[in-house]
């Protein structure tokens, strides 16, 4: 009813528009030259707006007699490189996450590969994919690249470390290796090691028993994977 008369620049909860558009707005204007940006947020909006008032004229869409504070902790003007916006930053005309949200989903994901979870790895490879899916369906579209590879790496070695406790006992643990390729003799020195999960994750037995193709089949996705498809690659 009312978004006609929205501005163009507007793209929160509107048919059509996401925070994606918004983003990808903003690279156009540093594109075009733009290199500072006005970080600006209304001190407790809805604790302070009147909201009768707001009613009352929402049909001419005024909002300079609103009575609305500016929060000058949360509010400033600054280069576009410096500044964070939707859970992105900008370096130059490329769109970046930023590094608290990075941290944020590092920590998730931490906790998702958690070798002492209790649950089955098929439930476990569920959950991680729902929230990698999701989490890069966002944030995918960043441009940047360089720690995608060391995260995939990151995260087999702790799937790995975490089928590996879940395959308790030294025969057991040969005879999975076994049924995966491992040669006998590396097999058994791995499964009789007293050295810790993550040791083990990344020996010559649980890696050529446990390959990424494997890894793969089991439900294992790859972030990398997921960024090529979010640029349009795969």
């Amino acid at each position: 009813m009312f978004d006609p008369g929205f501005s163009d620049a507007s793209f929160g909860f509107r048919p059509g528009r996401s925070a994606h558009g918004a983003l990808r707005r903003v690279q156009t204007y540093i594109g075009e030259g733009y290199r500072i940006a006005v970080d600006l947020d209304l001190a407790k909006f809805f604790d302070t707006v009147q909201h009768d008032v707001l009613m009352a004229r929402v049909g001419r869409y005024l909002t300079r007699t609103l009575k609305l504070v500016v929060n000058t902790h949360k509010s400033r003007v600054v280069k576009t490189d410096h500044c964070e916006f939707l859970g992105f930053t900008f370096r130059g005309k490329k769109l970046r996450w930023s590094e608290r949200a990075y941290q944020d989903f590092r920590h998730r994901l931490r906790k998702l590969t958690g070798r002492s979870w209790g649950v089955s790895m098929e439930y476990q490879l569920k959950k991680f994919s729902e929230y990698v899916r999701g989490w890069m369906g966002y944030f995918g579209i960043s441009d940047y690249y360089r720690p995608v590879p060391e995260l995939d790496h990151w995260l087999r070695r702790r799937i790995r470390m975490c089928f590996w406790k879940q395959w308790r006992g030294v025969r057991n643990r040969i005879r999975q290796l076994r049924a995966l390729g491992t040669r006998v003799r590396t097999a058994i020195w791995t499964g009789m090691s007293s050295k810790s999960y993550w040791h083990l994750s990344r020996s010559l037995g649980t890696q050529t028993g446990m390959t990424n193709d494997w890894l793969k089949r089991q439900g294992l996705i790859s972030i990398r994977d997921q960024w090529m498809k979010a640029h349009g690659y795969a």
